[in-house]
């Protein structure tokens, strides 16, 4: 009888869950269209359907399945990606746990998005007021899909003035049958036979180890190209101080050419560089030497200082309070020099030691509690040192422990404190004591006595 039942609950929940199933789908599709570039791959635009078919979050099936050939009679022999159109493909996804069936259609275009490609071409040099050139002539190109004598070429040349001198584009628009389209653009040159001009502008000194710019010492004009090329060389080494010679050539877009030479001494007039690794130090009074070559770096742009080139200046007084200068001095060997000077701070940070120990005092006596306290210190004299109570709890009159903290102050503002404690003796605890002896004394005493007392009874019997 419970199996029945339980055989009852379980059918009764599995046509419930196939009732919730059958109202909803339990498929994504994520790719219900495709492109295929005209002579691609079909399998992987196919991998790429069949990886979007999958079931919605929440359910698994291990025989899930994709089907997507000779579905509603469609079939993936009659893709031809060598053929521009577009194909239907349906697929069916299945699934047996849940008794689920789904088909949808996948649309495939094949498809041709390359532009027609421009194999070569030549810049066009015109006279000035010359004829018009016949621009078709001067361009090779071809197309992946679209025949040759197919592909439509348009030529702009709006933007160029064939009565100015100057250097011009033409535009060049390749169109396939599918419209996709190729810009090229070529240069045009209206011709002068007239040569640039080259002339200098000033001192031929070059600053060793920065860029040399031509425009900084040279005037290179052209009756008509506001920009001309500008070749030159050096004989001679540009990074090394001297003398070097330079060579110039400048030739306008018409091919005019100007040339020109000229010495350059090459100079070094930038100082060493002193770097600071800080600008202040604040060191002990009881430092006896320091380092000082561990504070500074030194650099040059031509020359290879180090340390050892520098010239240390300074007042240091060690074991002395005070604020010293290091002057640090470097020169390169064009004698540029450069300076940077260090602020040493000598300090004593160390506070005094205090010397006091715990003492007993006796009740309601007059004492005082700086006696035989004292400090020393590193830098400061003793006598030099204010050493002063600076805090206690004491009572003189009634018996105790209690606690004194003192506070030395050294000549440098460094404080030290030490705390001792103190015990109060009463009078009463000492009379106690005393009678409490004499008694002992009494007792013992009176015991001694009966016992001497008790023996001798003893031996008279």
């Amino acid at each position: 009888m419970k199996k029945i039942l339980l055989f009852m609950v379980l059918f009764i929940g599995i046509l419930q869950v196939e009732s919730v199933y059958a109202e909803q789908s339990i498929f994504i599709w994520e790719i219900t269209e495709i492109e295929i570039e005209h002579g691609g791959d079909l399998g992987e635009a196919l991998e790429i359907i069949k990886r979007g078919i999958k079931l919605k979050e929440g359910y698994e099936d291990p025989g899930f399945l994709i089907e997507n050939d000779r579905v509603n009679y469609t079939f993936q022999s009659v893709i031809n990606t060598n053929i521009i159109k577009t194909y239907r493909l349906d697929h069916r996804a299945s699934s047996p746990l849940y008794r689920k069936k789904e088909i949808k259609s996948i649309f495939i275009h094949v498809v041709d998005n390359l532009p027609p490609k421009v194999i070569s071409s030549q810049a066009i040099t015109i006279p000035v007021k010359g004829a018009k050139p016949n621009y078709l002539l001067n361009i090779k190109y071809k197309d992946n899909v679209t025949e040759i004598d197919e592909i439509v070429v348009e030529v702009d040349d709006s933007h160029v003035d064939y009565h100015r001198i100057g250097s011009y584009e033409v535009i060049y628009t390749l169109i396939d049958e599918f419209g996709n389209s190729t810009i090229h653009l070529e240069g045009v040159e209206i011709v002068d036979l007239i040569k640039p001009t080259i002339t200098t502008t000033k001192e031929l000194k070059h600053q060793v180890g920065t860029t040399f710019e031509i425009k900084d010492f040279f005037l290179i004009e052209d009756n008509y190209d506001d920009q001309v090329l500008i070749e030159y060389d050096f004989t001679g080494n540009i990074a090394e101080i001297g003398k070097v010679s330079i060579s110039i050539t400048a030739t306008d877009s018409s091919g005019n050419k100007a040339t020109k030479q000229a010495d350059i001494d090459v100079v070094d007039e930038i100082p060493p560089e002193i770097t600071l690794i800080q600008n202040r130090l604040t060191i002990d009074v009881e430092t006896k030497e320091l380092d000082l070559s561990e504070f500074v770096e030194v650099s040059d742009n031509y020359d290879d200082l180090t340390k050892d080139n520098l010239i240390v200046q300074n007042n240091i007084e060690f074991g002395t309070v005070g604020v010293y200068e290091v002057i640090f001095t470097i020169e390169d060997s064009s004698k540029n020099q450069a300076t940077a000077t260090l602020i040493i701070y000598v300090k004593d940070e160390t506070p005094p030691t205090i010397y006091a120990e715990d003492i007993s005092l006796p009740q309601n006596s007059d004492y005082d509690l700086l006696e035989n306290v004292y400090a020393t210190d590193n830098y400061t004299k003793d006598n030099e040192i204010e050493i002063r109570l600076s805090q206690t709890d004491l009572n003189i009159e009634k018996p105790g422990k209690y606690y004194a903290t003192y506070e030395a102050v050294d000549g440098s503002g460094n404080h030290a404190y030490e705390t001792i404690m103190i015990e109060v003796e009463g009078k009463a605890n000492k009379q106690f004591l005393f009678y409490g002896m004499i008694g002992l004394g009494a007792l013992t005493s009176l015991g001694i006595v009966i016992f001497i007392f008790i023996k001798k009874r003893k031996n008279a019997f």
